[in-house]
Parts: structure tokens; sequence; C-alpha cells
């Protein structure tokens, strides 16, 4: 089966730096209870499958959320995202092709009672 999120996942989990301060903490759509930290979370979405036959390839919005101990920490990993998913561009994943993979943005969120820095950072992804 076909499936974007997983793509993303195992792309993350390949990547040396990313793995050095997250190691297997990649997680689909929702993080544990209790978590150990710093951790990655990776949900779709939404994706859009052609309809016509002008665009054969879907388009699918992902969102790689880190979670840290430290705002450095969390922007850090956030970057490591980046610069992972820009290299998969033009690549098969998972039976997946990607076409193209544009950073779409992120934002910061700080969970003071919880001592959890969080960056959202959404991808607009082409893919067959």
């Amino acid at each position: 089966m076909r499936d974007i999120t997983l793509s993303f996942i195992n792309a993350l989990l390949a990547d040396v730096d990313i793995y050095a301060k997250v190691s297997t903490r990649i997680y689909r759509a929702v993080l544990p209870i209790k978590p150990t930290l710093p951790a990655i979370v990776v949900s779709k979405i939404d994706d859009i499958r052609p309809n016509n036959t002008w665009e054969s390839y879907s388009v699918a919005r992902i969102q790689v959320t880190t979670f840290a101990v430290s705002d450095g920490d969390a922007d850090d990993i956030s970057g490591l995202v980046v610069n992972c998913l820009n290299l998969v561009t033009n690549t098969l994943l998972s039976e997946i092709i990607i076409i193209g993979v544009e950073d779409a943005g992120t934002f910061s969120d700080h969970n003071p009672g919880a001592s959890i820095w969080i960056y959202h950072r959404d991808f607009k992804v082409k893919y067959l």
C-alpha cells in the first residue's frame, strides 16, 4: 500500500544526523504519553489526488513536528528535517515517487507547563 506518511518517516529514520538526535523516536500523527525527548511526529494534513488527465501527480501536505526540551534543540532538529526532505526530490520512497518537496513554513510553540519546545513545519509534496 502506498503510504506517503510512512515514506517520510522512513526517510527521516534513514538520515544519520536526525538519527543522532532522536534515534528511532519518530512517530505517526501523535506523540506517545510521557515521551522521551527529543522526538518527531509526522502527520498527513491533506492529500489531493488527481481527478482529470491534465495532472498525473498527487499533492499532499505533510506536517513534521519536532519536540525538545530547549528551543535550540527543537529548531536544530527542524532544520535537519528540512535538509533531509529537500534531498528526496525525484526519489523513490517506499513505492512512492517523490517529484518535489516544498517547505511551506514553520512556527514555534512552547508549553512552559510541560517544559517542551515544539516546532511545526509544513511541506507541500508532489508525488506519483
